[in-house]
């Protein structure tokens, strides 16, 4: 009886013969089909050792994904409780069948992941001999794993992502690209609760200012006393919120698509861009692909001035070209 049952197709060989290689250099016996001796009987040979096995390794790779044989070895392997799903970087998960798309899958190259894996498994893995195995560097196993993440609409695959790699060169992406997923699924029902879970978690996110202004839209409306200026305050501030979107196109270099791209990341009112952070600022250039861009023209103090009913020069001129494209041409 082998520990491990590796599920393949023969087409990944090599592939196989590396990762059974690391296995047992860690102390585990393996079994794969190479295994089967002359006049054995294929299939029983095969449910035997799966059966007995601690653990079944599948990997999905390009044809494996098309293999009956795979496919029933994953699925036996998973109502045993026993399956390890590992692929190849290049696979994407809508190409792995389902139901095994919607489960959790670590890069074959990361063995780290899966001498984790097996051990959560009960199998013991000499500590000392992991050293030594190691295909990938952690930089390296970010970089793969960001690549075949970064389309993803799967909020626990960036989770996930963000859990393993905490202070990696993604994470601000990976971070960014969750923010958006919880809150596309918190507009699906945007309730007060919903709301303030998204703004609980991304204090400083990307939809933050209209997440504020929905929990104000829903709050009900408290009617301000003389004596309780805060109550006052309150009610100003949602009902500034409620106002319609400014014309953001009153900011210099700010135009059209600029405008629509910001309206998208919940930036619709001088006051929103006016209370920008430093890190607001980085986050949205990167969104915008802007590069020093809103430093250089000054948005933030623009937008002070316009929010506060001012104007600027840029403003004024841009009036006064308003009000003489409206006049009739005599």
């Amino acid at each position: 009886m082998a520990d491990v049952f590796i599920s393949y197709s023969k087409l990944e060989r090599r592939l196989t013969e590396e990762l059974a290689d690391d296995l047992e250099a860690v102390g585990l016996t393996v079994w794969w089909d190479i295994s089967i001796l002359p006049g054995d009987r294929f299939m029983d040979v095969i449910l035997k050792e799966l059966g007995e096995a601690k653990a079944a390794v599948v990997i999905w790779t390009r044809s494996s994904v098309k293999s009956d044989w795979v496919y029933s070895e994953a699925s036996r392997a998973r109502k045993q409780g026993k399956l390890i799903s590992v692929k190849q970087a290049e696979l994407d998960m809508d190409d792995i069948p389902p139901p095994f798309d919607a489960v959790h899958t670590d890069l074959i190259d990361s063995r780290d992941a899966i001498f984790s894996a097996l051990e959560k498994l009960g199998l013991n893995i000499d500590k000392d001999a992991v050293q030594n195995v190691s295909p990938l560097d952690l930089q390296e196993q970010e970089a793969v794993r960001w690549l075949e993440i970064r389309q993803s609409a799967d909020e626990g695959a960036f989770r996930r992502f963000l859990e393993r790699f905490s202070s990696g060169a993604f994470r601000s992406k990976a971070v960014a690209k969750l923010d958006s997923i919880v809150w596309t699924k918190t507009l699906v029902d945007p309730t007060l609760e919903r709301l303030g879970r998204y703004l609980a978690e991304f204090a400083n996110g990307m939809y933050r200012h209209e997440a504020i202004s929905r929990v104000h839209a829903l709050q009900e409306p408290v009617a301000p006393s003389s004596t309780d200026r805060h109550r006052v305050g309150g009610l100003a501030e949602a009902i500034r919120e409620r106002t319609s979107a400014d014309d953001l196109k009153r900011i210099r270099g700010i135009g059209v698509l600029t405008e629509k791209r910001l309206n998208a990341l919940g930036t619709t009112t001088y006051r929103h861009i006016a209370d920008w952070t430093p890190e607001d600022v980085d986050r949205i250039s990167k969104a915008l692909d802007f590069k020093g861009r809103i430093q250089r023209e000054n948005w933030v103090e623009q937008a002070r001035i316009l929010s506060a009913g001012g104007d600027t020069e840029f403003s004024r001129r841009l009036d006064r070209q308003s009000g003489d494209a409206s006049r009739p041409k005599p």
